[in-house]
């Protein structure tokens, strides 16, 4: 299977797992699945075997897939993590016996004296791809597993690859008290580094809160920004306070990039991913947000999170009439609200058209008025172009499409607010370059 059908296959599953009505996939044909037994529910835990048997070749391929936060037992687990950096219980109490009882089932219905290769695997959104990284540790960690399943041929032996969605990561703080358990070694905790495979959003809530310990692997997908929330509340005009971080939190963050629905969408249409550092990802949710801050991201970071800001601006001055008051046009706000109002923590240029020329809305240049409207009109339509690809990707998403009403009042308010831009400044234009009037 191609590595892209095989992330198809693992979005598909972990959102599955969720089984929300409305918004469960389909399992690609053969595929089936034993939910963890209600005794095993412990601390919000839930979790799912999927598996495919072939018989000609004598494979069966088990997918493990833990459920993210889906109860307030979920979310006390959230906090821990965020707060200590600690294990959720979910782990202990509901995880590794669901994986001992799958395995059990293994070894005694597919025993390797008859030819049968098991191949195993691990996912997980949020919450559950924590505890995936840790089973896929807690894997790497035994040395006996021949013993204890005698019967049971594992193709990658103690080796069990891992993919996640959106993780809020693991990493040694959390991995050394289990060490002290007995329930990982060192060596396993590097194998996972080495097996895991990550996908995430935009810099979020979620993905910031702790450590992502993979050696490459690492992944940004253009999820799309969906800017329905900003239709009926008012956007933050500053966003270096309490309530920006609050939208940051609740809207852009659990509302828009986070949910597995939004990141299955972008996987299934193959949408822009984007190789990175995973040492460049932070791991503590304030400095998440510092960086959300940025206009622009480096390389290693989400690149594409510059087009969330664009729309944002175009959002504000959409809101806030006031504004047109204050600044002579969108450009003029814009320069002003991205040079002084977001960061720059990475020394990138914050302007898309004037490389060397920040403040050429607000002093005087030397170059002529026609160039400064050329570059003006230059600027707008990269901007046209940046809204209009993402409103094509945002409406090509089922999510989003349920809020059709709502989204189509963004979309025809930046198509509105970027032709009367482009009008009113070719107008201007026009008449600068019409000949002078004689008597």
């Amino acid at each position: 299977m191609a590595d892209t059908e095989r992330l198809k296959l693992m979005a598909t599953i972990a959102l599955h797992v969720y089984r929300k009505e409305g918004n469960t996939p389909a399992l690609p044909i053969g595929w089936k699945y034993i939910d963890c037994p209600q005794s095993l529910q412990q601390d919000g835990y839930f979790g799912s075997a999927y598996y495919l048997i072939d018989e000609t070749t004598k494979k069966v391929q088990v997918v493990l897939a833990q459920r993210g936060t889906d109860n307030w037992q979920g979310t006390v687990e959230d906090f821990a993590m965020w707060l200590k950096d600690k294990a959720p219980k979910q782990l202990e109490n509901g995880a590794l016996p669901f994986l001992q009882e799958v395995l059990f089932s293994l070894n005694n219905d597919f025993p390797k004296s008859e030819g049968w290769v098991v191949e195993f695997s691990n996912t997980g959104h949020s919450l559950g791809a924590t505890i995936a990284e840790l089973i896929t540790a807690y894997f790497g960690s035994q040395t006996n597993l021949t013993e204890q399943y005698p019967n049971l041929n594992l193709s990658f032996e103690n080796k069990t690859p891992c993919t996640n969605f959106d993780s809020p990561g693991s990493g040694s703080a959390m991995f050394n008290p289990l060490i002290q358990k007995g329930l990982l070694t060192d060596a396993g905790c590097k194998i996972l580094a080495e097996l895991l495979q990550t996908i995430c959003a935009d810099i979020d809530a979620i993905n910031t809160c702790c450590e992502h310990v993979n050696k490459g692997r690492f992944w940004a997908i253009d999820v799309g920004y969906d800017w329905l929330p900003s239709i009926e509340d008012k956007l933050p005009l500053k966003t270096k306070d309490i309530h920006n971080a609050i939208y940051w939190t609740n809207k852009f963050s659990f509302g828009n990039q986070h949910p597995m629905a939004g990141i299955y969408n972008a996987i299934m249409t193959c949408k822009l991913m984007i190789p990175c550092d995973p040492t460049k990802w932070t791991d503590k949710t304030y400095a998440g947000f510092q960086v959300y801050l940025n206009h622009k991201l480096p390389e290693g970071l989400p690149t594409f999170h510059m087009v969330w800001w664009e729309g944002y601006m175009a959002l504000l001055w959409q809101q806030y009439p006031e504004l047109h008051k204050k600044y002579v046009d969108f450009l003029a706000f814009r320069q002003e609200f991205i040079h002084q109002n977001l960061r720059n923590d990475f020394n990138l240029n914050n302007d898309i058209s004037a490389p060397n020329e920040p403040a050429r809305f607000f002093n005087k240049t030397n170059k002529s008025e026609h160039d400064l409207i050329d570059e003006k009109l230059n600027l707008l339509r990269q901007l046209s172009k940046i809204y209009h690809a993402q409103i094509t990707d945002s409406m090509n998403t089922e999510q989003q499409k349920t809020n059709s009403t709502y989204f189509s009042k963004a979309v025809n308010m930046i198509d509105d607010l970027i032709g009367k831009l482009i009008h009113s400044t070719e107008k201007f234009a026009t008449t600068l370059s019409a000949p002078a009037a004689t008597c």
